[in-house]
């Protein structure tokens, strides 16, 4: 969740997640077990692998798992000002140029670790 909103978990979130996955099976092929697997146990590898993923494929199971996520952290209060519009400052393009960019180097790294795993 910390990938997602640079924030701790708080329960509601977690008992929502764990719920939505009981109801919503997400079957995972052994490959992508080891790598959902990989990535909780090395939280870092996260944001590199879902970048890889979503450059070859943008409907894995495991981007699944991290959009059902994303889809309930927006609807808890909490989370509200990651989601809602708000005034930026006029140097925001260049950070978004800069995420981007950083974006591209995510996905290099990714799929050398999805390589590795």
């Amino acid at each position: 969740m910390r990938y997602l909103v640079n924030q701790p978990a708080i329960p509601e979130a977690i008992q929502l997640y764990t719920a939505a996955l009981t109801h919503h099976a997400i079957d995972l092929t052994n490959r992508q077990k080891k790598i959902w697997q990989f990535c909780l146990r090395n939280t870092w590898a996260l944001p590199p692998v879902d970048a890889a993923l979503a450059f070859d494929e943008k409907y894995s199971p495991v981007r699944k798992k991290i959009y059902i996520m994303l889809a309930i952290l927006e609807t808890q209060p909490a989370y509200n000002d990651h989601f809602l519009p708000r005034k930026r400052a006029a140097f925001f393009s260049i950070l978004i140029f800069c995420r981007l960019l950083m974006a591209g180097w995510r996905c290099i790294a990714g799929k050398v670790i999805i390589w590795l795993i």
